[in-house]
């Protein structure tokens, strides 16, 4: 799957998906893939979300991420190194209970399935996001307060 990274990283691939069907099967992006400036659309399921990676996907303007587990930080750094990105899309992805995005670009936010973190935290989700457009929760019942 690296060399297939690489690959794409290095043709200038403007949209790349990555699905699995198994967890066990995920792998890490290479940190080539989190500076891939052409990509343009992003989907990535079943992958391992390197915290500590710095983002710089500057043409991004469309990512769906399904079945992993992300924190508000690691969200707030896809956010932040994403300037172009207008369509957010969450399905089945948790360990988070706050979003915020001060983007005036994405205007568009689909969470579907969301996995509670089990740490203990009170189940609300808070989102933040002044300049959203389009909200769509589906797939769970939940306390959310927008912001």
């Amino acid at each position: 799957m690296s060399q297939w990274l690489s690959f794409a990283v290095e043709k200038k691939v403007e949209d790349f998906v990555y699905w699995s069907n198994s967890n066990r099967s995920g792998c890490t992006l290479p940190e080539s893939f989190y500076t891939c400036s052409s990509l343009v659309t992003l989907h990535l399921t079943f992958y391992c979300f390197d915290s500590g990676a710095v983002i710089k996907w500057n043409s991004l303007k469309s990512i769906k991420l399904e079945y992993l587990v992300l924190s508000e930080e690691d969200i707030a750094n896809l956010v932040s190194g994403c300037p172009a990105l207008e369509t957010m899309e969450f399905d089945s992805v948790g360990g988070f209970l706050r979003v915020e995005i001060n983007s005036l670009k994405l205007k568009r936010l689909y969470l579907k399935g969301f996995t509670f973190p089990s740490d203990g935290r009170d189940p609300t989700l808070e989102i933040v996001a002044p300049y959203l457009q389009h909200l769509e929760i589906s797939g769970v019942h939940l306390k959310c307060r927008l912001l």
